[in-house]
């Protein structure tokens, strides 16, 4: 590897950590109007995008197992925002969806990601928010294939 790209993957880290930090000044506190956690509002977005799932089904798309998942799904069955729905033909398997007040947060929460991002962007262009999504999507999918090349 050349030194020129050994200086811009140590960029690359420093820029994602740098990220990561000051995202947080954005995010959690905002959020907790809502009355979920960040990882109760990903699984019941996760939910919404997926329903009805199975729990099994759910911790495999998140590459979690379902015992991992459970508390979370507890507590979100517990706050009203999702539905367990018993599988007519399996007992053993329950479906999750999203409850009516489950749409309603996801809705409030949408709303505000909107305007967080709206407010991070203001200043940057769209060439480069173009750029910016073509390369999540580049280590997206790479991420993603060797994911599962290491199932397999």
């Amino acid at each position: 590897m050349s030194k020129q790209r050994d200086q811009l993957l140590q960029d690359v880290e420093d820029a994602f950590s740098d990220m990561k930090r000051a995202l947080h000044s954005f995010g959690p506190d905002g959020f907790s109007a809502l009355g979920l956690s960040m990882s109760q509002l990903g699984m019941l977005r996760k939910i919404s995008l997926c329903q009805p799932i199975t729990q099994a089904a759910l911790a495999k798309k998140l590459q979690l197992t379902p015992g991992a998942i459970n508390q979370v799904i507890d507590t979100l069955e517990q706050a009203d925002c999702i539905m367990r729905t018993p599988d007519e033909l399996d007992r053993r398997a329950t479906y999750l969806s999203v409850s009516r007040r489950g749409g309603k947060i996801l809705k409030e929460f949408a709303k505000m990601q909107h305007q967080i991002i709206t407010k991070i962007l203001k200043g940057v262009s769209n060439e480069d928010i173009a750029a910016f999504i073509r390369v999540q999507k580049s280590i997206t999918t790479w991420l993603e294939t060797e994911h599962t090349r290491k199932e397999k």
